[in-house]
């Protein structure tokens, strides 16, 4: 199921990729200079294809193609080792 959102805040790619982690989102970024990573929260659903489709459809009809289409996603499983690597 796709919801439109109701407000308009100021996020950028990190903050939207962890806060809906796992659902797609459509991000407009049309009040902000090109360089910057901020905009706002148009619409989001949950990670279906269905979901996925709905927001494409959106995308193209009703913003003509301006808003950026992303997958929230917070990478779990990655561990950084910090360990000296020795030349042989």
């Amino acid at each position: 199921m796709v919801t439109m959102a109701t407000e308009k805040r100021v996020l950028n790619y990190r903050e939207v990729k962890a806060e809906y982690d796992g659902r797609w989102v459509l991000f407009d970024k049309r009040d902000f200079p090109p360089e910057d990573d901020m905009g706002y929260v148009v619409a989001y659903g949950e990670g279906t294809p269905e979901d996925l489709e709905a927001l494409e459809e959106i995308q193209c009809n009703k913003y003509n193609g301006k808003v950026v289409l992303i997958k929230g996603w917070i990478p779990k499983d990655d561990v950084f080792d910090s360990g000296i690597i020795e030349a042989v």
